[in-house]
């Protein structure tokens, strides 16, 4: 994985992350690994809308990550607030 994502950053450091230039660097990720984009089926990924965009242009099926939408969901949740600790009451 850190294979992937060291071949994602080399070549965005010469792009900017709209959708175009996110399809170009994965395009040349999928090269470096020897693999043709015709076999790229299924992106799994966040909800950013560049990446989205990227996947449309390329014609290839996108599934959102469920890891960050349970992150988006539950995250609030799970904060404490500054300074304020409740304290646990006692079921009856």
């Amino acid at each position: 994985m850190r294979r992937v994502k060291d071949s994602i950053q080399r070549e965005m450091k010469f792009y900017s992350l709209t959708g175009d230039a996110i399809q170009v660097a994965l395009s040349s990720a999928l090269l470096d690994f020897g693999t043709e984009n015709e076999r790229l089926v299924l992106v799994l990924r966040d909800d950013g809308s560049s990446m989205a965009k990227a996947c449309y242009n390329w014609d290839v099926a996108l599934f959102g990550c469920i890891g960050h939408c349970l992150h988006l969901v539950v995250g609030p949740f799970l904060l404490e607030r500054r300074g304020h600790m409740e304290e646990p009451t006692e079921m009856n």
